[in-house]
């Protein structure tokens, strides 16, 4: 299923004309700092509605009651041109991490807004069946930041066990790493169920969400213990179904930094789910709904809020696709 009409930017016209954007094909899979040919106006809005705030560490963090129309930031590098999943780097202001969809192999991608590659990191430990998204948050066993990432398609609900994938970031960002991995195997209570959709909670890290991936009226989500140090075998936790978000299939979503909100895309929209100062990850996942400016992204699969949340970036599967952008409006 393809995304709809794209949303006009609203501080300068769409750049998405690879004529009227920097091409990361041709620069050896990164984005380089040249100016665009005619695209000064859009480089200012991408520096005030992305780098100011992406380069921002969580202070000043807070939430957008609205948000700006998406704008242009970046193209997606070669090196993720299955992009499936973005998540702000916890250590690293001005960093995401992202990763690409089945076929890769296991190993996760440091790269900028603008769509500049910073790092590229094997996960030994880890093995890449299905990877659909990816999700940072403070390491439960104390001090540091911690990614999460999420082996857990499954289009033919097939699987009798998924896998969370748990490593540390590092602390320097290098051009070529490796991390090792926390494995927990996770199985549902009701069977197999396709997710592309996980978040971690922001507020210490012990427990995941995943949402089903599902063109049903109502969608599974359930919860994972990642209190473990060691990681194992683990049941996932089922709860009470969530609406389904307007029939359209989730595939991506993202926890704020420092407020109990949760993004959530699909193929056609995105959302924010708003909840009370203390809600749980089950509270907010059936939270007050306020569909949010998204952008026509083919096979869009990857959302993240920036640093710290006041505002987010998307991106998509495809050879040409963008970096996406918003920020609060004023």
């Amino acid at each position: 299923m393809l995304l709809g009409v794209a949303l006009a930017a609203c501080a300068a016209p769409p750049v998405d004309n690879p004529d009227a954007a920097p091409d990361v094909a041709s620069m050896n899979d990164s984005a380089s700092d040249a100016s665009l040919s005619d695209g000064d106006a859009i480089v200012d809005v991408v520096d005030s509605a992305v780098r100011d705030s992406a380069d921002a560490a969580p202070t000043g963090c807070g939430r957008c009651e609205r948000y700006t129309d998406t704008v242009f930031a970046g193209r997606r590098p070669n090196v993720v041109n299955e992009l499936s999943g973005l998540a702000a780097s916890g250590a690293h202001p001005g960093v995401y991490w992202a990763h690409n969809d089945s076929g890769d192999t296991p190993r996760i991608f440091a790269i900028r807004a603008d769509g500049t590659v910073v790092g590229e990191y094997a996960i030994t430990g880890a093995s890449a069946n299905d990877w659909e998204d990816i999700a940072v948050a403070p390491c439960p066993e104390g001090g540091g930041s911690c990614i999460v990432i999420g082996d857990v398609g499954d289009n033919p609900s097939s699987r009798t066990s998924v896998d969370l994938y748990r490593v540390r970031e590092p602390a320097a960002l290098e051009a070529t790493g490796s991390l090792t991995a926390v494995r927990f195997r996770v199985q549902y209570p009701s069977g197999a169920m396709n997710c592309e959709a996980i978040v971690v909670d922001r507020a210490d890290g012990r427990a995941a969400l995943l949402i089903e991936k599902a063109m049903t009226p109502t969608l599974r989500v359930v919860t994972v213990d990642l209190s473990s140090a060691t990681g194992g075998a683990v049941m996932g936790r089922e709860h009470a179904a969530i609406p389904s978000f307007a029939g359209a299939l989730v595939t991506g979503a993202d926890m704020h930094p420092c407020d109990r909100s949760i993004l959530v895309r699909t193929y056609a929209s995105a959302w924010e789910l708003r909840g009370p100062s203390g809600a749980t990850l089950v509270e907010l996942a059936s939270a007050a709904r306020v569909e949010v400016p998204s952008a026509a992204e083919v096979q869009g699969e990857a959302i993240a809020y920036v640093h710290n949340g006041r505002g987010y970036i998307s991106s998509s599967e495809g050879t040409t696709a963008t970096i996406r952008a918003t920020s609060c409006a004023p």
